[in-house]
């Protein structure tokens, strides 16, 4: 009998229910990007580089938090919380501060995101533990975290370190991530010092609006907030000219580049199936000349005049049995002399992007198909704009679960089923 060996799977469980929309998500890059370095200081040139915010602590611990640390009996503990992550990618970490008897005082912070505190996420804050100046004179200390990004669809986990300190009030802690990213840009043919910093506290360096993009301008080492602070977009007017901005966060690169062919303006367009509910939906368009344009459901985005494709797309939806379900394509190329860029945006006007209004379900089979042979399957889900189905997830389920899987049958000539065989998706 012949054995059946699926590999290289694409979750296809629950696609039906998107076969007739039309969605988005995130990219690629083309071009020449400058890799920026993260620091661990927060100032450069007079500005503050980084943002804080406050932890609110209170007695009551949260039911989904489990606390795995020592608490001396005339100890004082109180807990809170604070979310990283950027987008729709946000994670809400657990935290404990407790004073010991002995005056000494711990934080606690649930790094990994796995719903548990132990011994080894905790810190001891000291005074100027931290080497900032708003932290001068505080109890202070740097907690490991990690900080969830979006990469190629999937969700990529990066390490950063928080500066937490104890303010004056007993149950309110201050925090910021330590560090923005230095790096340089052209403007005008200059090469000029550039700094990409953490506008909200959240751990990323990619929000809308909320987040800087600091170029020193004239060259004199010092950040001017008036004309030198720009919000992250990607489109961005600096010194009375139009740059395309686009950043890779999980690798440090950071892409100005000047826009020539005018502005057009762009919005997604899909038809979801009646049984189906839409959540949140996210596309990055990728143009011939290496513009990356971020863009979410229901908005009218500005992007440089050009032709374009969808570079990845990610969107979730609810379907008519109330299963909420994620799912990521991805469409790489190697060589731009590879590409087709379906999508023109003209200059001065609004284009409807449909990224998804339909899906080929596509199989491959290689191996011995004699009795006894190994057969090696791969399943693939493609879009009509080429973007390849990279993940698919029910729920609350992990990007490893392999609790959806497809079923493969080895039939007769004559149709009669010989044998059977179930796989997860990897």
């Amino acid at each position: 009998m012949l054995r059946n060996e699926v590999v290289n799977m694409k979750k296809l469980a629950g696609l039906l229910c998107v076969l007739a929309l039309g969605c988005d998500m995130r990219g690629f890059f083309f071009g020449r990007e400058g890799r920026f370095r993260l620091t661990d200081g927060d100032q450069w040139g007079g500005q503050t580089l980084s943002a804080s915010r406050v932890i609110l602590c209170s007695p009551n611990a949260p039911t989904a938090l489990k606390v795995m640390v020592k608490i001396p009996k005339e100890g004082q503990v109180v807990y809170g919380s604070l979310v990283v992550g950027g987008s729709e990618l946000t994670e809400s970490l657990g935290v404990v501060l407790v004073r010991e008897g002995s005056g000494a005082t711990r934080v606690y912070l649930d790094g990994n995101g796995d719903g548990v505190v132990s011994e080894r996420e905790g810190a001891t804050l000291r005074p100027n533990g931290v080497a900032w100046a708003r932290c001068r004179g505080k109890l202070s200390a740097g907690v490991n975290v990690r900080v969830p990004f979006p990469e190629g669809g999937w969700r990529v986990w990066v390490a950063r370190t928080l500066a937490v300190w104890l303010g004056d009030a007993p149950n309110v802690l201050f925090f910021a991530f330590q560090g923005f990213l230095q790096g340089e840009v052209e403007i005008d043919g200059v090469q000029r010092a550039a700094f990409l910093a953490d506008g909200n506290a959240n751990g990323t360096f990619q929000d809308d609006g909320l987040d800087q993009l600091w170029i020193d301008l004239n060259g004199d080492e010092k950040l001017d907030f008036a004309s030198e602070a720009f919000p992250v977009a990607p489109i961005l007017r600096i010194a009375k000219q139009t740059y395309n901005f686009s950043v890779k966060p999980v690798r440090h690169e950071v892409r100005l580049r000047r826009v020539e062919g005018g502005l057009g303006k762009a919005r997604l367009a899909f038809q979801p199936r009646p049984d189906t509910s839409i959540g949140a939906v996210m596309a990055t368009l990728v143009s011939r000349a290496g513009d990356v344009v971020w863009a979410r459901m229901g908005q009218e985005f500005e992007v440089p005049a050009g032709n374009y494709y969808v570079s990845s797309l990610t969107l979730q939806l609810t379907d008519k049995t109330n299963e909420q379900w994620a799912y990521s394509f991805s469409h790489s190329v190697k060589s731009l002399a590879e590409k087709e860029f379906p999508i023109r945006v003209q200059k001065d006007g609004v284009t409807d992007v449909v990224p998804l209004s339909s899906v080929k379900l596509g199989m491959e089979v290689e191996g011995e198909k004699n009795p006894g042979g190994a057969l090696r399957v791969s399943l693939s889900a493609k879009s009509d704009l080429g973007a390849v189905l990279t993940n698919a997830v029910r729920g609350e389920q992990s990007r490893g679960s392999y609790e959806d899987f497809a079923r493969i049958e080895l039939l007769s000539p004559e149709g009669a089923p010989l044998a059977t065989a179930s796989s997860g998706f990897a």
